[in-house]
């Protein structure tokens, strides 16, 4: 099996809430400021909304080893906005370019944990720390768009 597009996920802005979890929609427009109505709080009111962060990217092998470590974590919750699978977390890494439906991306950033996550009901303020520590280096990956397009679920992805 090759890669593919496992889960797209949005969710946009309101009023009082994080930007997590994000919900599935079936299909995405890719642009140069974010993924379709997704609203990233982060990039908007810490980066400046710097297309360097467009997308959000994870694995959803990852949400896997996650759940099998007793954290009910599922596609969106971790706030990416394209969860893939068929390509291992372990060969993401900055610069790396792939093509998804009509869209290519570059990654530019590993994400970092941070107390957002709280908002996740089996994590809250409790678990937090415990958390943040279990999610280093398995966050995601920040992209920018190099191709405008559109991505669906099942779409191929296919590393450049």
């Amino acid at each position: 099996m090759g890669a593919k597009v496992h889960q797209l996920n949005e969710k946009p802005r309101t009023e009082g809430e994080a930007g997590i979890p994000k919900q599935e929609v079936k299909t995405a427009k890719i642009t140069y400021w974010g993924v379709g109505n997704d609203f990233n709080v982060y990039r908007y009111t810490a980066k400046n909304n710097t297309p360097e962060q467009s997308v959000l990217l994870h694995c959803k092998e990852i949400l896997d080893v996650l759940k099998s470590e007793g954290w009910p974590v599922e596609p969106g919750h971790l706030g990416e906005n394209i969860t893939i699978e068929g390509i291992g977390y372990g060969s993401l890494r900055e610069g790396l370019k792939m093509k998804i439906g009509t869209a290519t991306i570059e990654l530019t950033k590993e994400a970092t944990p941070c107390n957002t996550l709280s908002v996740l009901p089996y994590v809250g303020k409790e678990k937090i720390s415990e958390f943040i520590s279990t999610m280093k280096g398995r966050r995601g990956w920040y992209a920018k768009v190099l191709e405008e397009g559109e991505v669906k679920k099942g779409d191929e992805v296919t590393i450049l």
